[in-house]
This record gives C-alpha cells, structure tokens and sequence, in this order.
C-alpha cells in the first residue's frame, strides 16, 4: 500500500496539507508491517483541488495528514484515497511505523486556517 503525508523537507509532518511542500509517498508491505520505500516529492500544484488527483495518480490509497478541512477530506475521499488526520508533528516514517502498529494516536480537529502553520518555507501562496 502507498500512503502519503504532507511533510517539511526535514521529512516532518507538515500539519498544512493545502500548503504543503512536500509530500511523502510511503510504501508499505502490509503483511509485514514495514516500510518498503519513503520517498519525498514536490507537488505540481499545491491546494486543496490539486492535491488529491495527483496523489491518486502515484497510487496513494492512504493520507495521514495533522489538520486537514473538511473540502479537502470530501476531495481525497473523492480520488479513493482513505485519510486519518490529527496526527502529531513526528517524522514521516515514526508515524507510519505507529499507524501500521494501531499505535497512532490521532486528534482530529479540522484546520481553520487561523493557526500559524510552520511547514518550513516560504512564497506568496503560504
């Protein structure tokens, strides 16, 4: 299975998904529960309506994502991709490892976009 996180170049959940800078894309051997493969990738298009399609278009089946609305969840759910968000600010591979394990303590709130997002970088559409 491929699941994706929005994450900082750090390789850090980054709790905006909209915003993102990067995405890690992480495969999974379900059976053995361990990761295969974790690779950082840069989205075309960042936002909402972009995202899902091309996530979709890698095979992700899965996001784990920190905060995330409810047009965003509507639009991921829309590409087949199952999301599980309010997940904690830990390194990309640490929350798979926990999600694989049901050890992933999740703490969903929707974003509201009043917070102060630190996805480590910077540009006019942040």
């Amino acid at each position: 299975m491929k699941i994706a996180i929005p994450a900082t170049e750090e390789r850090i959940l980054c709790p905006h998904f909209g915003h993102a800078p990067y995405f890690a894309v992480i495969e999974t051997n379900d059976a053995t529960k361990e990761i295969i493969k974790t690779t950082l990738l840069q989205p075309e298009m960042g936002g909402h309506a972009a995202v899902p399609p091309w996530l979709k278009s890698l095979g992700v089946k899965c996001l784990i994502a920190g905060g995330l609305g409810n047009l965003a969840i509507e639009n991921l759910n829309n590409h087949d991709i199952d999301v599980f968000y309010g997940a904690p600010e830990l390194p990309v591979d640490e929350i798979v490892r926990q999600f694989m394990t049901d050890e992933l303590e999740l703490n969903p709130q929707p974003c509201n976009h009043k917070h102060d997002h630190d996805c480590s970088h910077t540009g006019p559409e942040h």
